[in-house]
């Protein structure tokens, strides 16, 4: 017996294995894989100080005990998920494709508890912590992560979905020393109205650094009332630094609230936060924090606050405020006290020391609002292009700041103080890039050197970490200038299958060789990876401030000069999970170019993007595979602008939303997982989305009868989509996120499940009943064809007659045609009217689309050429070729434009092809031409003609269109192109095509040559007639005149037409003239 205990417990710096799909024989003892515990509470419950659970992908539940029993982890154990079940090193996981889910399943739970007395050898690394607590019933601190008196690692979770009555939905903490280092806390609340603390982090009485984390989306109804949205730090004295806090609200503090504690905030992004009262970016209540080298940036403070856009401060304290870029923060609402940049409430002291504040609004002080009366610093500051600059008192001890060009005044409050105390009031000379939240100052500022440095500190660094003082003296503003012009923006890293990981891939010459190489490098500052042409095995992570770019041939010194088409750029995922992945990339990014494919994950097979406003485009997506999206799969892409900040509802490219467009999105495959069903193999959506000109054709929904089961919705996997889950083409949640589906080609997409259901091949939009109140959404312009069905909402039920026209659900200008089981079911019992056409422009006939290999190209005797709603395009929206949308009458419907695939090519023309005269009328020189070409032909560009000393060019540019039945006719363009009032002498008039020489026609310019009229008669009483010698092509007008001092227009006068001017009756005298122009 004895030896049968000792072989259960564990010896100390043991390895514990978790596998919930190990086999039961042999008996489970946690010591292999072989025989690894099917529950992460088991092994938990051997583990000794120095151990470490090693738990397979899976999802591991909390226990439904009275109280729910979560995982308990003691000191000195290391509790690790994103294993595969066959490692033999920590170091060989894959966190990514190996997801291992603790899943609290709505129980008002803890679901991991970390115990008192735990040291920093504790650790809870490689979860997705998610689900704790219902609106109606939570623990009431911490439903992600509960500690106190604890100082645990807590690395690289997802901690999402997580309910707390009062105070840390994902994380909370009191009297610990921790760290919280690369995790993504994402959508936790606090569920008390109005006064729950740090929705998504609570941390009290604590010394916790928080690095490198994403802290995103928290704080939405039901408590947008409360206190710190992304972290609540109170009584304590914090390191947060190098993190996104982005999307989060709250009442005070929509990022960051500091309370009562001494916090060191550093070069995070602190950006699209909101708060109700004060403080959108960062409150400082009562606490002397030192905020430093952040980008603050797009915060709110809605109509009802108080103000401080981008950071606040309130109460008796004296907090810093350093070297940070403060950009574009808002305070709306007339009501409101202001600050859109920095509010200082009347009792604080704070000290405002080079700082950028740019582009910031509000009602009063859209750059700084101090109300304080304690004389506050504001020394070094650039404030500049906001609706106002600084309101204050004449208490402020306010020195060498630059406050210009402000929109109503720079100064409000006190006296200008411009040309005193070194106070400027001239344009700092930016070099700014908005995109990479970028604001430098040329050497040349007036800025420059123009600083008090007294109040540098030796620690100081600027705003991208170079040193503080490189000149005479500290420049004013967060930047410092080195005397040279600053970098380029954005830095270009170079990749090609021959490069090498250690060049720095700034030329074609020196290239990298992996593409995420290339990205983690391009991160560092910001800037774009352009990928030569070749095959990379790789799975990616798209980072913050990076987009990617493929087809280029590797000798490209633009990106203008790319060809995706010609040069095929592949990301080969190897069934290894997502081929690309954003997730929660809060400021720009791309994915244009490439050829993804042979992706394989749980949701985004070849592109999963969270949370992420970026831009896929012109990507060749196909053969992926997952149970969710197996082309694309967007998951809540910035959910909390649409909804909060009144976003209008058709979302469009640069407002915060995914935008998915002119992509071939083909044979992509979503199949089930366990009872979960499998949706949108072509695309996925749940989130706000713009999805545009794409190609979605033969992807196929898998889901046999035992799939179609509804299960609650969470992160990963799980859905509760009705009978029609299963969706082939698109799959789109338009219960919860507004979107805009248009001009799509949707063809030939299948779903397969029960007789009946599961048959949801073009279009599937998901509500969750009768009544419902929708975000507003457009489904414009798509050809949904040959589907095996087309498009449906579900619940099949009619709701009211809302979701149909023009109103949250406007369904316009769709040609629905041929799809298997229906073409349209959901919204309203019939789309097209009793004659199928015609319902706000929808209708159902053949489209008329190209074969293979073409695929996507409508006939030119298609219904949909034209028949679109041009309203729907959106400025800058592109054909699926890369052409322009709208080159007709009207914008097609589907993703093409005009119908036929169009290649055109340039005619060379022969030599003195275009035969040319030369004339010379009322000091005016013309080229008159004339040009015959073919059917399939088109001059689509003549001059203007370019002067060179004597010489005249003039390019024509005659393009062919290839690839189409070409109408048997010769046309013959005639034309006129001015020269214009050229001095008398002699010139060369020189025909080019293309930049390349034609003909060369010398003429000369006489001294005086003016149109003439002739001859003049009098053929009957009252009228004269007379014949114009001009121009042909040149406009006139004949003008009369009976004093010569008063003329009056006649009519427009054509070259060599007869004219009778029938109005002089009884006149004696009439005079004529003729003027260029009509």
């Amino acid at each position: 017996m004895l030896a049968l205990l000792s072989s259960a417990l564990s010896v100390p710096g043991a390895i514990i294995f978790v596998n919930a799909n190990a086999p039961t024989n042999p008996p489970p003892d946690g010591r292999s894989w072989l025989t690894a515990f099917p529950t992460a509470q088991a092994g938990l419950a051997t583990a000794q100080p120095g151990d470490e659970v090693w738990v397979a992908a899976g999802t591991y539940a909390v226990a439904p005990a009275v109280p729910p029993a979560g995982f308990v982890v003691g000191n000195g154990v290391g509790f690790y998920g994103g294993f595969n079940g066959t490692e033999t090193n920590r170091d060989q996981r894959n966190r990514t494709t190996n997801v291992t889910i603790l899943e609290g399943g709505g129980l008002p739970a803890h679901i991991v508890t970390v115990l008192p007395g735990a040291t920093n050898t504790t650790r809870v690394d490689g979860f997705t912590i998610q689900n704790s607590g219902q609106n109606t019933a939570s623990v009431a601190n911490g439903g992600g992560i509960y500690f106190t008196n604890a100082s645990p690692v807590i690395a690289n979770n997802v901690i999402t979905q997580n309910r707390a009555a009062n105070s840390g939905g994902g994380i909370y903490c009191t009297n610990s020393w921790a760290v919280l280092e690369n995790n993504r806390i994402i959508q936790n609340f606090v569920l008390v109205s109005g006064s729950g603390d740090g929705d998504g982090i609570y941390c009290g009485y604590s010394v916790l650094t928080i690095s490198n984390n994403v802290i995103a989306g928290n704080g939405l109804a039901p408590n947008p009332g409360g206190f710190g949205g992304g972290i609540a730090s109170e009584f304590g004295a914090d390191i947060i630094v190098s993190n996104r806090i982005f999307g989060n609200t709250a009442g005070a503090g929509g990022g960051i609230l500091c309370f009562h504690s001494t916090p060191d905030i550093a070069f995070n992004v602190v950006a699209d936060n909101q708060a109700s009262v004060i403080g959108g970016g960062i409150e400082s209540n009562n606490s002397s924090p030192k905020i430093h080298n952040n980008r603050i940036v797009g915060n709110v403070v809605t109509a009802s606050g108080w103000g401080g856009g981008g950071l606040s401060c309130y109460g008796d304290a004296s907090p810093q405020f350093y070297n940070n870029l403060i950009l574009s923060n808002t305070v709306q609402g007339a009501a409101s006290q202001g600050g859109g940049g920095i509010l200082c409430e009347p009792t604080t002291s704070p000290s405002i020391f080079n700082n950028t504040l740019l582009r910031n609004q509000a009602p009063s002080g859209g750059g700084i609002l101090s109300l304080s009366t304690n004389q506050p610093s504001i020394v070094n500051n650039l404030v500049a292009f906001g609706s106002s600059g600084v309101y204050g008192t004449n208490a402020l001890d306010f020195r060498n700041n630059d406050v210009f060009g402000n929109d109503a005044t720079n100064f409000a409050g006190f006296s200008d103080p411009t040309g005193t105390s070194g106070n400027l009031s001239v344009d700092p000379q930016l070099v700014e890039n908005d995109d990479f939240l970028v604001a430098r100052l040329a050497p040349t500022s007036a800025c420059v050197d123009a600083g008090d440095s007294t109040v540098v500190q030796p620690d100081w660094l600027a705003l991208d970490g170079q040193p503080r003082v490189q000149g005479a003296a500290v420049d004013i503003g967060a930047d410092e200038s080195n005397g040279n012009l600053p970098p380029s923006v954005p830095q270009i890293v170079r990749v090609s299958p021959a490069g090498n990981d250690a060049n720095d891939g700034a030329a074609w010459s020196q290239p990298k060789q992996t593409v995420q190489a290339a990205i983690d490098q391009a991160a560092q500052t910001g800037g774009e990876v352009w990928v030569a042409a070749g095959t990379y095995a790789e799975n990616l992570q798209l980072k913050m401030f990076t987009a990617i770019y493929g087809g280029f041939a590797g000798t490209e010194t633009s990106r203008t000069q790319r060809d995706w088409t010609t040069n095929p750029t592949i990301l080969d995922g190897g069934q290894l999970g997502s081929v690309v992945s954003a997730l929660w990339i809060d400021h720009y990014g791309a994915i244009d170019g490439f050829t993804i494919q042979n992706g394989n994950a749980p949701i985004g097979g070849g592109v999963f993007c969270e949370g992420s406003p970026i831009g896929i485009q012109f990507n060749n997506i196909t053969g992926n595979t997952a149970v969710n999206g197996g082309g694309i799969a967007v998951l809540e892409g910035e959910r909390w602008l649409l909804t909060e900040l009144s976003m209008p509802p058709w979302p469009v490219l640069g407002l915060a939303t995914p935008y998915i467009a002119d992509n071939r999105i083909t044979e992509n495959l979503t199949v089930p997982s366990g009872t979960s069903t499998a949706n949108g193999a072509g695309i996925y959506l749940r989130s706000t989305a713009t999805v545009v000109n794409n190609l979605i054709a033969d992807n196929r929904a898998q889901n046999p009868a035992a799939a179609l089961s509804r299960q609650p919705r969470g992160r990963v996997g799980l859905t509760d989509y009705g009978q029609y889950a299963g969706a082939a083409g698109v799959f789109s949640d338009v219960q919860d996120y507004g979107v805009a589906i248009a001009n799509n080609t949707i063809l030939r997409n299948t779903a397969s499940g029960v007789a009946g259901q599961g048959t949801a091949g073009g279009i599937y939009a998901w509500f969750n009943g009768i009544g419902s109140t929708l975000p507003a959404s457009t489904i414009a312009n798509n050809i949904l064809a040959f589907n095996s069905s087309g498009l449906v909402f579900d619940p099949i039920a009619d709701p009211p007659a809302a979701l149909r026209g023009r109103n949250q659900i406007a369904l316009l200008n769709n040609c629905l045609f041929g799809n298997g089981t229906v073409d349209y079911s959901g919204a309203g019992t019939n789309l097209f009217g009793a004659d199928t056409n015609n319902v706000s422009g929808n209708f159902s006939a053949d489209p008329l689309i190209a074969g293979p290999p073409d695929g996507v190209h409508e006939f030119p005797d298609s219904p949909c050429v034209a028949a679109g709603d041009s309203a729907v395009v959106q400025p800058g929206w592109l054909d699926i070729d890369g052409l322009g949308r709208i080159r007709g009458l009207s914008v097609d419907i589907g993703a093409s434009q005009l119908g036929w695939p169009r290649t055109w090519q340039p005619v060379m023309l022969a030599t003195n092809a275009v035969p040319v005269e030369i004339v010379t009328v009322g000091g005016i020189t013309y080229a008159r031409y004339s040009i015959t070409y073919g059917g399939c032909e088109q001059l689509t560009g003549i001059g203007p003609a370019i002067r060179a000393g004597t010489n005249l060019f003039c390019d024509f540019d005659l393009r062919n269109e290839v690839g189409v039945l070409c109408p048997d006719l010769i046309v013959t363009r005639k034309g006129v192109v001015v020269l214009g009032a050229l001095p008398a002498g002699d010139y060369l008039f020189i025909t080019t095509a293309w930049g390349r020489w034609v003909s060369t026609l010398p003429f000369s310019v006489p001294a005086n040559t003016t149109p003439t009229l002739v001859p003049i008669s009098s053929p009957a009483d009252g009228q004269f007639a007379m014949q114009l010698n001009g121009i042909d092509g040149v406009d006139y007008q004949l003008q009369v005149s009976t004093n010569l001092v008063d003329w009056a227009p006649l009519f427009a006068a054509t070259n060599g037409v007869p004219m009778i001017d029938s109005t002089a009756g009884s006149a004696a005298t009439r005079f004529y003239r003729v003027q260029i122009g009509r």
